[in-house]
């Protein structure tokens, strides 16, 4: 994974590029809320990339008939806090993004 620009980008074993764009964000604007959108947008990409490539829900479900834990973001005061599943009961947190000035 990378970022370049407005762009972040994967490239997997099988090597088809996968990337999102990040353009739509207003760096003057300073909305958090874009950048959990946009950070949304990469976990989803990232997920979508490790389930085609192994052919496995990841990251599974904590709870009966659930297959996959789907991404979450949410500002939290200066960060954006980051997981999969429901947020009260994560299957996977990742370490908040702190948001500068």
């Amino acid at each position: 994974m990378r970022a370049d620009g407005d762009a972040v980008t994967i490239d997997p074993p099988d090597h088809v590029l996968v990337s999102t764009s990040l353009s739509h964000i207003d760096p003057d604007d300073h909305d958090p809320e874009d950048f959990a959108s946009a950070a949304w947008n990469v976990l989803s990409m990232a997920q979508d990339v490790v389930n085609q490539t192994s052919g496995d829900p990841w990251p599974a479900g904590l709870g009966p008939g659930t297959d996959l834990a789907e991404p979450g973001t949410r500002v939290d005061g200066r960060a954006i806090q980051l997981w999969f599943g429901a947020e009260g009961r994560p299957a996977l947190r990742l370490p908040a993004i702190e948001l500068g000035d």
